[in-house]
Parts: C-alpha cells; sequence; structure tokens
C-alpha cells in the first residue's frame, strides 16, 4: 500500500491531539476497531492472493476452493474471470466491494463498536468538521513533497465506503500521479508515524512541556511558528503491541447483482490534492483542544 497515514490513525491515538480529546478507552476502542478491521481485510485478502499465485505458477484456476477460506462466492466468479481476461480495473474494484460488505457484515455493525465508537460524539465530530482524510503522498515535478487523497465523510455507511474506494484507486492509478507516489514510498521506510511524509512538522519525539495545557495555536499561514513544539506522532511499534483476534463470523454477504455497477468507472476529473484541507484538519484538532483547555478551567 501507497497510503502509508489515513485520517485519525493508530499512532495519531498516541499522538499530541487524541489522547486530549478522547479518554484512554476510548482510544482503545478506537484502536481496537481499526485493527480488527485490517486484520479482517487481510484474513480475507491474502488467501485470495496466494491462490491467484498458485494459479499463475501451474497455469491453472484454483478458485474453486476458494470457498475453503470462507471467501465469498462474489469472488469466485470475479477471479475466474481475471484469470482469462486480466482486466487489472475490474479485479481491483471487485475486492473494494468485497472487502466493504465483509467488513460490513463482521465489523460495521457489531454492536459493541457501534456503541463505542461510532456512537460517541468524537467520532460524530469528526465526520461533521472534515477531520478525517486519505493521503497518498508524492514527489511532484519540483522534488518536493505533496498531499494527495480525500476528505471522509459518513464512514458508517456501505455505500459510501465502496465508492470512497473507487474514488482512491482511480485517483492513485492514475498513470501520472502513481509514479509519483511510488517514487515516495520507494524511497521512505514505513514507520506509521506522520512524520514520514512532513518531518517538519511532525516528531517522533514529544517537543510539549508536559502538563502545560496550550492556550494559543503553533500554526500560522499554513507553516509551524518560530520556536513552537512540532506536533507529537510516534513509532506505531512503540505505542501498539501486537493484538491477537478470534476467529471472524463468517456470512455470505453477496445477495445482490446491483453491486456489479460499482465495478464500472468512475467518471472523474481528479486532481486530489488535498494538503489544504489537511492544514485545516490540523488546525481544527489544534482549537478543539484548545477549548476543551479553556473548558475545564470552569
Amino acid at each position: 500500500m501507497v497510503s502509508r497515514n489515513t485520517g485519525w490513525n493508530m499512532t495519531d491515538l498516541k499522538g499530541s491531539y487524541l489522547p486530549r480529546l478522547l479518554s484512554k478507552q476510548e482510544c482503545e476502542d478506537f484502536y481496537a476497531f481499526l485493527e480488527k478491521g485490517n486484520w479482517i481485510i487481510f484474513e480475507d485478502a491474502y488467501p485470495q492472493l496466494l491462490l491467484y499465485e498458485k494459479s499463475k505458477q501451474d497455469n491453472k484456476n484454483y478458485f474453486h476452493l476458494i470457498s475453503s477460506f470462507h471467501v465469498s462466492v462474489f469472488m469466485e466468479v470475479i477471479w475466474s474471470f481475471f484469470i482469462n481476461n486480466h482486466d487489472s480495473k475490474m479485479i481491483t474494484l471487485a475486492l473494494v466491494v468485497n472487502e466493504q460488505n465483509h467488513l460490513e457484515q463482521t465489523v460495521m455493525r457489531d454492536k459493541h463498536y457501534k456503541k463505542n465508537v461510532f456512537e460517541k460524539i468524537e467520532f460524530k465530530l469528526q465526520d461533521m468538521l472534515s477531520m478525517n482524510q486519505i493521503l497518498f503522498p508524492f514527489v511532484n515535478g519540483r522534488e518536493q513533497l505533496s498531499l494527495r487523497g480525500k476528505t471522509i465523510h459518513q464512514f458508517e455507511e456501505l455505500h459510501n465506503r465502496i465508492n470512497i474506494g473507487r474514488y482512491l484507486y482511480a485517483l492513485l492509478f492514475k498513470p501520472e500521479f502513481l509514479k509519483t507516489s511510488v517514487l515516495w514510498a520507494s524511497k521512505t521506510p514505513h514507520t506509521g508515524s506522520r512524520m514520514d511524509f512532513w518531518p517538519h512538522l511532525f516528531n517522533l519525539v514529544n517537543e510539549e512541556v508536559p502538563g502545560i495545557k496550550r492556550k494559543h495555536s503553533r500554526f500560522k499561514n499554513d507553516s509551524l511558528k518560530e520556536g513552537e513544539p512540532k506536533i507529537y506522532s510516534p513509532l506505531w511499534h512503540y505505542v501498539w503491541k501486537d493484538c491477537p483476534h478470534n476467529p471472524a463470523t463468517h456470512t455470505e454477504w453477496f445477495k445482490d447483482t446491483k453491486v456489479l455497477s460499482y465495478l464500472a468507472d468512475l467518471e472523474l476529473n481528479l486532481n486530489g490534492l488535498i494538503e489544504k484541507d489537511y492544514w485545516r484538519t490540523l488546525e481544527k484538532l489544534e482549537y478543539t483542544v484548545i477549548a476543551k483547555n479553556a473548558a475545564t478551567l470552569f
């Protein structure tokens, strides 16, 4: 994956802002939700890729075995078509449709996550205030690092998540965009910290004085004021441990051929530049923390 850092990611839950806006338990619940989703997708996608690798090696279709790995029959049909036609766009969009429907069945409808994540006011606020972006760092023509991506709204809705995935695929794999993102990713070791792409703004070390509540913004004109501490964004493996999972409940989601409409191309005038939107997100988070600090005084 080229997208190394998303809206509220796992290391954000231990960084400068979210621990001051969420309780420790809320951070733990949010992490559990993100981690469960990642695990569910990997559990479903990995055996598909192994079957594809074996099919290529032996020049034989092994996707009649896909149900043994509890993967939807939808993907059995799509992979069998792909083996003969090599339509990379179709198979990628199908994987997006499959993973989001699988997540819908196993995570999004889970009562625990509904109560402890989706129904929390903090989760709703990040949607209303446009505080959640998926980011693709890339190296532009001036050899400077920039950001493309999309602001996410109504993440709980299956239709929206699928269309987000379709948009991001179209954005990332536009030929002139892909090579610039691959250039950045190939030169940048992945740590989970936002310092990977903006070291001028983020740091692996917490530079703020412990116990001091911020009363003014550290930003001015989309940059860090001179002398202000950088935003703390730690390494992933320093702040989170490996998390075991119980086996997922597998339910066949494919019951309506209408989902095939998602395999059509998106008619988009793609640009995706999101750097200013991301700056606004950081400023909103900063002012939200300042406002909460002020409220505690009364």
